[in-house]
């Protein structure tokens, strides 16, 4: 079929951008457990900086998680479109 090729492009595309977005959510959690331990040191100031890291990466998932979104539903109207 003709439609093969650009199929599993867009599916490892996607697969990509899900593993990314995987990646940047568990940094993002890691990072936020790391925040609550400075603040149990009473390290506020680090506990901020690194609390505000967490938040930044965790935008960024949900970004590649909107990003995926997006690929998924033009593959879908692809597909449906022929």
């Amino acid at each position: 079929s003709p439609y093969l090729p650009p199929q599993i492009f867009r599916l490892r595309r996607r697969l990509r951008i899900i593993r990314d977005m995987q990646r940047v959510a568990i940094t993002s959690l890691a990072l936020s457990i790391v925040s609550m331990l400075f603040l149990f040191c009473d390290a506020t100031a680090a506990a901020r900086i690194i609390f505000t890291a967490s938040l930044l990466l965790l935008v960024l998932a949900i970004g590649l998680a909107l990003v995926e979104l997006s690929v998924a539903t033009n593959a879908l109207n692809m597909d449906l479109a022929r």
